[in-house]
């Protein structure tokens, strides 16, 4: 097994295969918050406008997926994902609010993973308290912590 695939707690975890497809799943779970922080730090401009912008995904000289992103003045996200590789692909749908300090103050977002897995994951910052919860955790700490 390459030394860069993560060992799981799975009783198959010796299966190159399993470990493998953890490590893809750790990576899904990570390309959000990456999403995230971009849509974040867009966000800390002095001037916010109403826009939307519209990507194409291209792959093999034809269109394989979109993505389209409204920004409204109020500091409020709506963001369309999806792409499709041979039946395969996420489609998902994200909705941030962003507080007046550009911190993110909630996000929601759903649909579903590469695999066709379900995505239902969300934060929220409240009196100080971030919480957040997915299909398969949740939890809460102080703000702010990131």
């Amino acid at each position: 097994m390459p030394k860069n695939v993560c060992k799981c707690h799975f009783p198959a975890a010796d299966s190159y295969l399993v470990a493998q497809y953890w490590a893809m799943f750790k990576l899904r779970r990570l390309a959000p918050s990456i999403a995230f922080l971009a849509v974040s730090l867009f966000f800390t401009a002095d001037v916010l406008a109403l826009q939307t912008l519209r990507y194409s995904i291209v792959s093999n000289s034809r269109n394989a997926g979109t993505e389209v992103d409204n920004y409204s003045a109020d500091g409020h996200i709506d963001s369309t994902f999806e792409f499709n590789d041979r039946g395969r692909g996420p489609k998902i749908e994200a909705h941030y609010v962003i507080a007046a300090d550009g911190a993110p103050a909630r996000t929601d977002v759903t649909g579903n993973d590469y695999l066709k897995a379900p995505v239902d994951e969300h934060f929220s910052v409240e009196a100080g308290v971030g919480r957040w919860k997915s299909i398969s955790e949740s939890g809460k700490g102080p703000t702010p912590s990131f």
